[in-house]
């Protein structure tokens, strides 16, 4: 991530970062964001950001929630996964996703999930 690439965005509420090993990221965030946003990486990689360079000024680092393929009746499906305001998030594997409220849409059936 570049130098100051999120610098001034003091209203960043959350961060997700879907890779376990942290990116190179040259003071990308401003001290606001630092402070009072959270940082949402893979189950298992917490630390491996808390010791990272730059990503250890983050105060809050947590574990983000991941919606795999469904399984529904004999086998798993693929899915489309929708933020509210109906922008498609993922089409097939979702990764990892903050917390929040999503539209999953298996073989045309829409079901509203929320993410804790």
């Amino acid at each position: 991530i570049e130098s100051c690439a999120f610098y001034g965005c003091s209203g960043l509420k959350s961060i997700t970062c879907n890779s376990s090993t942290p990116p190179t990221a040259d003071y990308s965030f401003d001290s606001d964001t630092y402070t009072n946003a959270t940082l949402y990486v893979p189950k298992g990689a917490e630390e491996a950001y808390k010791n990272a360079e730059h990503w250890e000024y983050f105060k809050n680092i947590a574990t983000s929630t991941a919606i795999k393929d469904i399984e529904i009746g004999d086998g798993a499906h693929i899915v489309n996964i929708f933020d509210l305001s109906g922008k498609l998030i993922s089409r097939g594997n979702a990764g990892q996703l903050p917390k929040g409220v999503y539209i999953v849409v298996v073989d045309g059936k829409a079901t509203k999930v929320s993410i804790r």
